[in-house]
């Protein structure tokens, strides 16, 4: 059953190559947040309420570089971006459009997903101009990581 996500709890933003970044870990901001509308314009977030350490965030992360490396997907886990449900659900474009932050417990009672609020309706500019919000205002640095396996 999905739980409301108070403000002040912490996300997290797996971030993976070479969908997201570099080698090297410069990322593809524009591939961080993309909100493909073939994918429900959603993205997944880690609710760190159930996942209380960076260390179980890496250990998820690392979870899916495994799975992936399993289907021959050559995905590497860099590491994770946070925030906070406050911190994204007061992002505004010029005209007012913003973001919903919703627990999704089907994926996993971790899982969370941001997407943009129905009201007022965002265009082309204001999803444009609040993903450059998230980027620059919500969440902070990578917090790098090595999986195990791939060290």
């Amino acid at each position: 059953m999905p739980e409301e996500i108070a403000d002040e709890h912490s996300l997290a933003r797996h971030v993976y190559a070479p969908a997201m970044a570099e080698a090297n870990g410069d990322l593809r901001w524009n591939s961080v947040f993309m909100f493909e509308r073939d994918k429900g314009a959603r993205e997944s977030l880690v609710w760190m309420k159930h996942v209380p350490t960076m260390a179980g965030v890496h250990q998820l992360g690392c979870d899916r570089q495994r799975s992936d490396h399993a289907k021959d997907k050559k995905t590497t886990y860099l590491g994770a971006l946070t925030s906070t449900a406050g911190a994204i659900r007061k992002l505004r474009s010029k005209k007012g459009a913003g973001f919903v932050v919703v627990h999704a417990p089907d994926e996993g009672v971790h899982h969370v997903e941001i997407e943009f609020a129905s009201e007022p309706k965002a265009d082309k500019n204001d999803r444009t101009e609040l993903k450059i919000l998230l980027r620059e205002q919500a969440f902070g640095p990578i917090d790098p990581h090595v999986c195990p396996e791939a060290a």
